[in-house]
């Protein structure tokens, strides 16, 4: 039997996906306890079913982590493939602000739930340990939860293992833009150039470095000597670069 499994962030699009593969001929199941994975595959292969796809939720709780030995039996005698969702966080923002709903992971229960999942992730990528989208949706989770390290040291494992991507690169540029860190930050936006010269976003986003950089610089030089008029205007046009658009 075809198994896959969809699961990934919440709001990342689980359920569209799941009725792209219920209008493709599967038998379809939203929103499945883990604990229950292995009885419904049993009762379809009873019922004679070749294709199934299943939507396990993050919120699962405990029973996630009993997922990847869940996986391992069932790929004894079946074909299963994992497919993990993921978002970039301002879409996910803005999906969650459209609907007046809080993010599923937000709350302290919900990040317990969160980091269990990170460890059912830890231990599903010790069987394979290549599955960058799998490191990639570790480091994504880490993010969410605030454990901004961690999301670092994820994603510089990627860069190790996946010197060829550019992305990693990028998103550890944005950590450290956020924080201040604008050299870090250029430097990790070079390394992605320098992987990718084609890769837009880095560009921009190195671009917005180089001009809060020279907004630091603008605003130094005024502190030193009041009487640059010419500092004070190249610092404000900077900031107004910098400020989003609506």
């Amino acid at each position: 039997m075809q198994i896959n499994l969809i699961t990934g962030i919440s709001g990342s699009g689980k359920s569209v996906a799941l009725r792209a593969f219920e209008d493709a001929g599967y038998d379809c199941v939203d929103n499945l306890p883990v604990t229950l994975l292995e009885n419904l595959i049993t009762t379809l292969e009873n019922e004679k079913s070749e294709r199934v796809a299943v939507a396990i939720d993050a919120r699962r709780g405990q029973s996630i982590a009993e997922l990847p030995q869940i996986l391992e039996n069932l790929r004894r005698n079946h074909q299963v493939r994992v497919v993990f969702l993921n978002a970039d966080t301002n879409t996910l923002i803005q999906r969650f602000s459209e609907t007046r709903r809080r993010h599923p992971l937000s709350g302290k229960t919900q990040q317990t739930q969160a980091a269990t999942l990170i460890e059912a992730i830890d231990k599903e990528l010790k069987v394979n340990p290549r599955n960058v989208q799998l490191q990639f949706v570790r480091a994504r989770f880490n993010i969410e939860m605030g454990n901004i390290p961690a999301a670092k040291n994820a994603l510089l494992e990627i860069t190790q293992q996946f010197p060829e991507l550019p992305e990693p690169y990028n998103n550890l540029a944005v950590l450290e833009a956020q924080t201040g860190n604008l050299e870090e930050a250029k430097d990790y936006l070079e390394l992605a150039l320098k992987v990718q010269p084609s890769f837009a976003t880095a560009h921009e986003n190195l671009g917005d470095v180089y001009t809060r950089l020279a907004a630091r610089a603008y605003g130094k030089a005024l502190s030193i000597d009041r009487k640059q008029i010419q500092n004070r205007r190249k610092m404000k046009l900077a900031e107004d670069i910098l400020k989003p658009v609506n």
